[in-house]
């Protein structure tokens, strides 16, 4: 199926727009509202890239996306604000309503990443953001400045630079994964039934893990966890990891 792709403004016409009047000693703010809706079946590919600005996208019982655009812009004048905005093309915030089960690239610069989505596929990038999955079904995240958070059924790859990675994997037989972080601290809670093989480690900072028959040392440590399967890698650099059963 063809992947539905959308970068920087989106080029559908203006369906709302917002002028607050003001004074002209009071700054004027303009926002323009731009939407998009199209039609995806469960299985579909949405791909969704930005700059300057956040990532939303939720889950519906509709068999169709809607994509909502929103650009602001401030100046000394309504005039100039309106110029402003006229001038952004790669400063938005995009709130998503999409059919569970797809698959999802969201992509930003400048901006926080939000997905809930479940039984979806899901790539979130960002540079200067935090990224937070409340629900999904196979997840890739990566940012340089910025915490991670997840409840997904399995996970591929997690990886920040400065920030902590706090997560929930659901499934009883985890995919291949692997988890890091510089600079933070590295908690994941894994279905109490699941099997797979952990490999933790650490630089400066403790290992504390919540499953049995595990060896190693307090910066190293490892073993199969009901009778084994893919290799769950956990690293950390500065800040402690902590690996326990899901309640």
């Amino acid at each position: 199926m063809k992947r539905r792709t959308f970068t920087g403004i989106l080029a559908v016409a203006v369906f709302a727009a917002g002028l607050a009047a003001c004074s002209p000693s009071r700054a004027a703010s303009v926002t323009e509202r731009v939407e998009k809706t199209f039609t995806m079946q469960k299985g579909g590919s949405l791909s969704v890239s930005n700059v300057n600005g956040g990532i939303t996208l939720k889950s519906w019982d509709k068999n169709e996306v809607q994509i909502v655009a929103i650009k602001r812009a401030k100046a000394s004048s309504e005039d100039q604000a309106k110029k402003v905005l006229s001038e952004i093309t790669k400063s938005v915030t995009y709130t998503i309503n999409a059919p569970s089960s797809i698959h999802v690239k969201l992509e930003s610069v400048n901006g926080g990443i939000q997905v809930d989505s479940p039984g979806s596929e899901i790539q979130a990038e960002t540079v200067n953001g935090k990224i937070g999955i409340t629900r999904g079904g196979l997840l890739s995240a990566t940012t340089v400045n910025g915490a991670i958070a997840f409840d997904v059924d399995n996970v591929r790859k997690v990886e920040t630079t400065n920030g902590s990675v706090h997560g929930t994997i659901r499934s009883l037989k985890p995919s291949r994964a692997s988890l890091e972080t510089v600079n933070g601290s590295l908690r994941v809670a894994v279905n109490k039934s699941a099997a797979f093989h952990l490999d933790a480690e650490n630089v400066n900072g403790s290992i504390d893990c919540g499953f049995p028959s595990m060896s190693g040392s307090r910066h190293s440590l490892g073993g199969e966890v009901n009778g084994g399967g893919e290799t769950l890698h956990m690293e950390a650099v500065n800040g402690s990891i902590a690996v326990h059963p899901a309640s």
